[in-house]
């Protein structure tokens, strides 16, 4: 019996930190998988219905002072723009379950954009998949600041 409650007060605890990190993206920033970059979410589109992010900090950009450039880019007339401060992903529209699906994702180090969902984990985690067809790959971002 015991076992059961504790099973059950985890279970509770992760849902808890999944609704949490569903319902307060707009306005929290996200460490990415490898720690090179802090995203910002904030609220976007129509009737802020949508979410979008912004490339709120570049470690290479705070290690040497020097602006990092959207190099890859494919309009050559973006390629002179400064990577902190865009908007990198945009358009996630949420769920019934409180997943941000249908989105685009800029790979500034590929100059690529990509299909892409935000799917808060039960650990307060996101999972941020980008998709090209049927084949899709993720990466797990951590919060930073609420």
């Amino acid at each position: 019996m015991m076992k059961t409650l504790l099973a059950s007060l985890l279970a509770a605890a992760s849902a808890a930190s999944a609704a949490q990190a569903r319902d307060s993206l707009p306005g929290s920033t996200w460490l990415t998988e490898n720690g090179e970059a802090k995203v910002t979410f904030f609220q976007c589109g129509d009737n802020n219905a949508q979410l979008c992010g912004e490339l709120s900090w570049l470690q290479r950009q705070a290690e040497s002072d020097t602006p990092v450039l959207d190099a890859e880019n494919p309009d050559p007339d973006l390629r002179s723009r400064e990577l902190e401060g865009i908007t990198m992903l945009w358009g996630f529209e949420q769920d019934d379950d409180g997943d941000w699906r249908d989105g685009k994702l800029y790979k500034a180090d590929e100059g690529k954009t990509y299909r892409g969902n935000i799917l808060p984990q039960d650990d307060g985690t996101l999972k941020l998949e980008g998709c090209v067809f049927v084949i899709c790959k993720s990466q797990t971002w951590t919060r930073v600041e609420s």
